[in-house]
């Protein structure tokens, strides 16, 4: 029995810190530019205090380390900040394995929210849900997705401006009714959050005053976390060693 739990404490506990490391996981931010169109949103029916915005997806690319990768999608899910349009440091967490650093690494602590963004974002480039039939219509119904994508985070009703020029938010809601079902059909571990990273006076790196994205990249474990991976499976099969001379 001794032998035993020593084996499932090491276990355990490479797994913990093994995870815990990884979601303190930093890097550079690269903007690379908007591919979505100019939209208007604002938080009242009226339009008041409108402001002009470019839906996502937008364009990144990041360096963990091993210099810039490729340019990829990012989806704009913070309608409380502006972009950063540089290179900045980063934190990436991870919804799958960082799950357990959501609230201190990210701007939420709701795994569900950032689920239901993460299948509007999908929507968004994959089109499956549309029922648009011309071009205007299928830019309405993206200002709809971005709109209710936002509304998430934000906590409050956002308004869009249709290309007819009314301020709507029916259809928004519409759409965050979708993805309270459709986000138990994502995998989080294959959707990343990207905050900005600023240093505090102590040193420590803290989610800074800007944008808050999200990404259909799989983050890959630092050597520093493959190092702790291991070390948790050496004492793993030590363990399991104790275990087999304590039967004997």
């Amino acid at each position: 029995m001794r032998g035993f739990k020593a084996f499932a404490f090491a276990a355990a506990a490479s797994l913990l810190l093994a995870g815990s490391l990884q979601a303190q996981q930093t890097g550079l931010f690269k903007w690379m530019g908007v591919s979505g169109a100019h939209s208007r949103y604002s938080t009242y029916s009226t339009g008041a205090g409108a402001q002009d915005i470019y839906r996502s997806p937008y364009r990144a690319q990041f360096d963990m380390g091993g210099g810039f990768g490729p340019t990829v999608d990012i989806f704009c899910v913070d309608f409380a900040h502006g972009s950063n349009t540089g290179t900045y440091g980063a934190s990436f967490t991870n919804l799958g394995s960082d799950a357990g650093s959501l609230g201190t690494t990210t701007r939420s602590a709701s795994l569900q929210q950032y689920l239901e963004t993460a299948f509007l974002a999908n929507e968004m480039v994959t089109t499956t849900g549309f029922t648009a039939t011309t071009a205007s219509a299928r830019e309405d119904q993206l200002r709809v997705i971005q709109g209710a994508m936002w509304e998430i985070l934000y906590g409050a009703p956002i308004y869009y401006q249709a290309q007819s020029g009314s301020w709507l938010h029916s259809a928004i809601a519409t759409w965050r009714t979708r993805a309270v079902t459709g986000a138990a059909g994502m995998n989080p571990y294959e959707w990343t959050v990207v905050d900005q990273r600023t240093q505090n006076q102590q040193g420590q790196w803290v989610v800074g005053a800007s944008q808050e994205y999200l990404t259909r990249v799989q983050v890959t474990p630092e050597p520093a976390t493959l190092l702790l991976l291991g070390t948790g499976l050496l004492a793993t099969l030590m363990a399991a060693g104790a275990l087999r001379r304590s039967a004997v």
